[in-house]
Parts: structure tokens; C-alpha cells; sequence
């Protein structure tokens, strides 16, 4: 709910829109705000992004996940007991991210780790130097891969993957809250080395291709399109392993903790294994998928247009990304789902349905704001007429039709709920509350004279006074209702579980009720406030430079703290345990996790076709939908580098981004290809061609055991310089590498 009050008209300009009190307002002095971005952060319970954004990888465990997008933004879905979702927005674009049970770890675009979450066993500090291409979050450890291809690992629990492996260029695992965990690496050469909490061991499938790991198994997809599996139990293959017969070509694998799913070179999907969870009973979207993931005992399925769409375990998918909401003019949460008023009016609900509460009533008139309750939602329109479904628990909204709003209810300028009842205000300044009265919240007081405002907390009501005074009434058992007998001078409340704020007008904030955390105690604000929002247990505080002022117990050790946005915010809401601000200005660059900058939402150009609108296309003079950018330097691939660009080492990036983005790679000739990939197709002497030099270098070296400083030359990995490197060289042999 983002009302104006007379404060915010006189504040801002024709398209910014600051300001929040509790409730849903209509003033007619102001003209309606565009549309905005709604950032969110804390427990976002139900909170779901719809994101035109190419998905690069899906990673995580089974109550959480992690997103990370082909232009390096990402968002992070699941529960959060040990804050692993709380990454900094700082934080804006990452090469690599990885979501653990216990903590996260992403490479940010200097190829530095950031370590987030418990440090008990994964310290957040890497114990090593270097810049990083990819990692791996276990269970109490951690895995990195440097862009040299040596591998880093740390924490109270092995990863089993020896620290000796060189020539890495790709990591995948998965780990759950049980302590079990497997990954793989794949060397440069093409070997497959499998590290699980069961055994360790090279694996039986084809070099080269893709491996993905499940918990003692794991498929391979060579460059054919065959799908292939290796397990590690001597009696019998898991169900993840049993590949159907007959298959046929595939473009993509993806493998969870006891299922596997491909998607074929049709576009259709196919999923066997385990089904505790339903993770199996997938379906291919119409018009056919773009890619598969699974995460645990889920499986997720990419369709055409980039939308995800999930079968099995929802623990994880259920629980929100802390990122952004484009195209926004209000929002409101309920805890476990959300409403949300686009450009035009149209209201969209989503997260958990039960009791109806998403269930939008067919026909609604374009709508200017809505409210959520634990169970049920409402919403405003413009002529001032309040509509409600869901709930059917106490009356607190009646049935999906809205027959429970007061049927002499009359026009109404503002309204806002609590978990199970409702409030509003009439055009006369008349207050009405219907729901549940188990606290006695929707029996406004007899002598109640008219008011300006109205705001619901959980179990009690508030409503401002003409006269700047503020009546409170319902549950009052930690002091919420207990009104200071000196506020005056206000002109917006809200409230929270058990705990009250005030705005005065002078921009001072007042609060009384529950302080257990400080959320009753704020700090010295450094600039006059114009909007408050009360949570749970936490505050929150609008600035009027735009800042937003948080306090209370939001996480550990950040209970006075300006709120890290990457713009400045016009507007706050504080739902339960988490918060959300609406952000206005036009930053240089798109926000974090926000799929485009001010404006371009409405802007229909697209010159390539991509379907990415021009004014955030990395590259307009080529399509490129994936909107790729290996060395993220803000230009697109296919506007920076050509078709023929290679990728030698195989890891998904061009060489050329290789050597742009790692300073630890190396390349001697200045031939724009790394080393390392010269030296695994046996051209040891950087001349272009494998020749007698590089096999009189295997001959000098035979039955060498490898060592650091010639391991190169052990192209097949047996830890032996021998007769199979020879053949390897005389297999290449003059062949030049263009």
C-alpha cells in the first residue's frame, strides 16, 4: 500500500512517488505515480519474480537455490537459517554463484569468492590466493576452481577432490543438510573426476561431453547427443542411472540428488529416477523447453520464453529470491503470499494459494492499491470501491466474490489489513473495520471522531485523528495500543505484530510496544522521515533524501543500518520478517536483479528482434537473446567478438574472455589462446603444431611420475608420464591449432 499524503504531494515531482503509511490511500491532489521497481530482501516467504532474464545455471539444495543469469545478475531462492540468502546488494553481478545448506559462495566479476552465511567449517576467506572462475558450497565445505585450472578447497569436512588436480575447467555438485554431497570436475583433456561422500574415483563415461552428479551416480551427454551413466554401487544401479532406453539426441542433462532429467534435440523433456517428491512428473511446455535443472528432489524446466516452470519438492521454489519486481505501482505482502498492482490497474497475486488468497477476482476495475492479510487479500479501486477474497476464516474477507466487505460499506480513501481483519476509511473520515474481533480489532471506539489515517497491525487498529492525534485499539498485551499520551502532530502509522509507529510532521518517527529487538527504539535520523513501516520485529524509515533507515532485528549485527540500495527509494513496506522499497530514479546502469533500467519496461524498440528491448541490449546490432557478455564488460559477444571466437578449453567462456578476465592465465605466444589449452592438445612448445618437438619432450620425461612442474605432459591422466601420452601426441600429430 503507497499512499499519498499531503506530506508526499508537496514532496515529490509528477513521476516520483514518496512516502508510505499503513494503509491504501486515494488523494485526488496528486497524480498517479509511474511505475516503479520493487526491491525485496529479508524472509520473503512466497515471493516469486517473473523474469525475462536468460537463465545460465541453476544451483542449490533442497531448501534453497540459486539463480545466476547470462548477463551475471542472479537471485537466491530458500530458506535462510543461516543468512545464506543475504547477500549484499553490493553485490550487482557474479561469474559463478553456488547455494549450500549452510552458506553460499558466489565469484564476483573481479574473480574474487564472497563467502556468505555460517563460517562453521566454511570460512568465508579463502585459504589461498588467485582469481576464480567457478565454486562449489558443500556440506561444511567449500570448492573453488582458480582460472588457472588448480583447485581450491577448505572447510571442517573433505571435499574429496585432491587438491592436486590441474587443468580444471568445470565444477558441479550438489550437498544437502544430511551431510551428503557428491561432485565432478572435468579436465581440460576431458577426464571426468567424481568426488562423492560415498567414493572418489575417475568415471567410466566418454572424455569430453557434460557430467552431472546425483548421490552415488552420474550422466554424461557426449557431443552426439547419447546419454550415458556410471554409479558407484556394485549391486545394483540407482534409479537416477537407469537411462531409458532409446532416448534418443539430446541437447541437456541435468541430474538431482536421486533423479535425472534431459532435454532432447526436439524440445521435448524427459525425466527418470526416484519420484518421492513428483520430481519426475515433468511436462514439456508448449512450443518445447529451452533447458533443464534439478535442485534436490525438484526439477525445473526452462521454456521457450525463458520462464521457469517446477515439478517436485518446493521447499526451495516456494521460497523467494531477494531481488527485484519490475513495473510496479503497489505491493503488499501477507507472509506466505503477495499482491501487486501493475501500470494499467491489473492486480497479479502469487505465492501460496491456499485458502484463495491469489485467486483474483475476474472483472476488477483498474485498481490503485491492495492490502494482504495472513489468509486474505483486498484491494482498492479508483472510484473508491474495496474488493476481497480468500480467507473465509473469521470473516475477516468473506468469500472470493468480496460478499463480506460491508455491504453499506461507502466510498473509501484508504485501507489496509492486519492477519485477520480489515480497515478502512471513508470518504468522510468515517473508520470501519470488519473480521475478526478476537482482540477486539474491529470495533472501532464508540467516541472515535473522524480521522485522516488508518493503519492494522497484526491483532490491532490505529486510525490518525483530525487533529493529529492518534487512537489505538485491540490486542495490547506488549503495550501496541497503549498510545503515548503526548503524540501529536501526526500524520501516518503503521502497525507491526506488537509494536506501533508514527510519523509526526515534522518527520519525526515515534514507536511504542514490544522492544525486545530495538524495533520500538529508533535511531537519530540524519535527514527528516516521510514514511514509516513496522514488521515483525523490525522498522523501517523513509529519509526524505531518499535513503531507507532499518532497525530492530532485521539480521545479526545490523539493527541501525542504512539500507544498501543501489538508488534512491520513494517508498518502503515492512511485511513480517521482511521489507520492500520502491526504487524511482534512473540509475546509469539496470539495478541488481532488476531485468531493465527506468522506463525500458514501456519501451517497445528492439532493432536486432531478440526480444530484448534496445534500451537495455547489450548488443542492438546483432540479435543475441541469451545476452551473452563472457568477459562482462557490458558489450555483447556478438557484437564483440566473432562467430568463429573459440572456446578451447570447453568451459563455456571464449578464450578471448579467458585472457580478458584472468590475470592468472596465461598466454605466452599472444596467439589468443590460453597455455593450458595448447598444452592439452600436445603442443608443448607454443609453435602451433604437434610435432617431433613435443614427442622428444614425453620421450625426455618417460616414466616420470607427475609433478608439478611437468605436469602438462601427462596428457592422459594416470600420474605417469608414459606410452599413452605418446600416443596421444602421435594422434594430434601435425595437426595445427587454429
Amino acid at each position: 500500500m503507497w499512499p499519498d499524503s499531503p506530506l508526499t504531494c508537496a514532496l515529490r515531482s509528477p513521476r516520483v512517488r514518496l512516502g508510505l503509511v499503513s494503509a491504501l490511500s486515494i488523494a485526488s491532489a496528486c497524480p498517479i505515480a509511474e511505475a516503479q521497481t520493487a526491491v525485496g530482501w529479508g524472509d520473503l516467504g512466497g515471493w516469486q519474480v517473473d523474469s525475462p532474464r536468460v537463465v545460465a545455471e541453476i544451483t542449490g539444495h533442497r531448501r534453497g537455490i540459486g539463480i545466476r543469469y547470462a548477463d551475471g545478475t542472479y537471485s537466491v531462492r530458500g530458506a535462510s537459517a543461516f543468512a545464506q540468502a543475504e547477500i549484499p546488494l553490493a553485490v550487482e553481478r557474479v561469474r559463478d554463484l553456488s547455494v549450500g545448506p549452510t552458506h553460499t559462495l558466489v565469484v564476483d566479476s573481479s574473480g574474487s569468492i564472497r563467502s556468505f552465511g555460517s563460517n562453521s567449517g566454511a570460512p568465508g576467506d579463502p585459504p589461498g590466493g588467485g582469481t576464480f572462475r567457478e565454486v562449489f558450497a558443500g556440506f561444511q565445505n567449500s570448492v573453488a576452481i582458480r582460472e588457472n585450472g588448480t583447485v581450491l578447497t577448505w572447510g571442517s569436512v573433505g571435499s574429496g577432490i585432491p587438491a592436486t588436480l590441474q587443468g580444471i575447467v568445470r565444477l558441479v555438485g550438489f550437498a544437502n543438510d544430511r551431510a551428503v554431497q557428491a561432485a565432478a570436475v572435468s579436465r581440460i583433456d576431458g577426464y571426468h573426476y567424481y568426488a562423492g561422500s560415498d567414493t572418489t574415483r575417475w568415471l567410466g563415461v566418454p572424455r569430453f561431453g557434460t557430467v552431472e552428479v546425483g548421490f552415488g551416480f552420474a550422466i554424461h551427454l557426449d557431443a552426439e547427443g547419447t546419454v550415458r551413466a556410471d554409479w558407484f554401487d556394485d549391486n545394483a544401479p540407482p534409479p537416477g542411472a537407469l537411462v531409458p532406453v532409446g532416448l534418443g539426441p539430446c541437447v541437456a542433462i541435468a541430474a538431482g540428488e536421486a533423479h535425472a532429467l534431459a532435454l532432447k534435440l526436439d524440445g521435448s523433456v524427459v525425466a527418470w529416477g526416484a519420484n518421492r517428491s513428483g520430481e519426475t512428473d515433468v511436462e514439456t511446455p508448449t512450443g518445447g523447453a529451452r533447458g533443464v535443472f534439478a535442485v534436490g528432489r525438484a526439477s525445473i524446466v526452462l521454456d521457450a520464453s525463458d520462464q521457469l516452470r517446477f515439478a517436485g519438492d518446493r521447499a526451495a521454489i516456494d521460497h523467494p529470491p531477494v531481488g527485484a519486481l519490475g513495473a510496479i505501482i503497489d505491493i503488499d505482502g501477507g507472509g506466505a503470499h503477495w499482491l501487486a498492482v501493475g501500470p494499467s490497474g491489473e492486480v497479479r497475486a502469487w505465492g501460496d494459494g491456499r485458502f484463495g488468497r491469489t485467486q483474483v477476482p475476474s472483472g476488477l476495475p483498474p485498481i490503485r492499491g491492495v492490502a494482504a492479510g495472513l489468509a486474505h487479500s483486498v484491494a482498492l479501486s479508483f472510484d473508491g470501491t474495496v474488493f476481497a477474497w480468500g480467507g473465509l476464516r473469521d470473516g475477516e474477507s468473506g468469500a472470493h466474490d468480496g460478499s463480506d466487505v460491508p455491504e453499506d460499506l461507502g466510498a473509501v480513501t484508504a485501507v489496509d489489513a492486519g492477519e485477520f481483519h480489515t480497515i478502512a476509511l471513508e470518504v468522510g473520515g468515517t473508520v470501519r473495520c470488519w473480521g475478526s474481533d478476537y482482540y477486539g480489532q474491529s470495533v472501532p471506539p464508540n467516541d472515535l471522531p473522524t480521522a485522516s489515517a488508518v493503519a492494522a497491525g497484526a491483532h490491532h487498529s490505529m486510525a490518525v485523528l483530525s487533529s493529529g492525534r492518534v487512537r489505538a485499539w485491540g490486542r495490547d498485551g506488549l503495550g501496541q495500543s497503549t498510545v503515548p499520551a503526548s503524540l501529536a502532530g501526526v500524520t501516518a502509522v503503521s502497525g507491526g505484530m506488537a509494536h506501533s509507529l508514527a510519523l509526526r510532521a515534522d518527520g519525526s518517527v515515534v514507536a511504542w510496544g514490544h522492544d525486545r529487538y530495538g524495533q520500538a527504539t529508533p535511531p537519530a535520523m540524519v535527514k527528516p522521515c516521510i514514511a514509516v513501516a513496522a514488521g515483525n520485529s523490525h522498522s523501517l524509515a523513509l529519509q526524505a533524501d531518499g535513503l531507507v533507515r532499518s532497525w530492530g532485528r532485521i539480521h545479526p549485527g545490523a539493527f541501525d543500518a542504512v539500507v544498501p540500495l543501489p538508488a534512491r527509494s520513494t517508498a518502503i513496506r515492512a511485511v513480517r520478517d521482511s521489507s520492500i522499497a520502491l526504487l524511482d530514479d534512473c540509475p546509469d546502469e539496470p539495478l541488481l536483479n532488476i531485468p531493465a533500467a527506468c522506463g525500458c519496461e514501456v519501451d517497445g524498440s528492439d532493432s536486432d528482434g531478440d526480444r530484448v528491448p534496445d534500451c537495455i541490449d547489450n548488443c542492438i546490432a546483432v540479435a543475441n537473446p541469451r545476452q551473452e557478455d563472457c568477459d562482462l564488460d557490458g558489450v555483447g559477444d556478438a557484437c564483440q567478438y566473432p562467430a568463429s571466437a573459440q572456446d578451447c578449453d570447453g568451459n563455456g567462456r571464449l578464450d578471448v574472455c579467458d585472457l580478458a578476465l584472468a590475470r592468472s592465465v596465461v598466454d605466452t605466444d599472444n596467439d589468443g589462446r590460453p597455455d593450458a589449452c595448447e598444452y592439452a592438445l600436445g603442443d608443448f612448445n607454443l609453435d602451433g603444431v604437434v610435432n617431433m618437438i613435443d614427442l622428444l619432450r614425453i620421450q625426455d620425461r618417460w616414466d616420470l611420475l607427475v609433478a608439478p612442474e611437468n605436469a602438462i605432459y601427462d596428457v592422459v591422466p594416470d600420474g605417469v608420464i608414459n606410452a599413452r601420452d605418446a600416443a596421444f601426441i602421435l594422434s594430434n600429430w601435425g595437426n595445427v591449432q587454429q
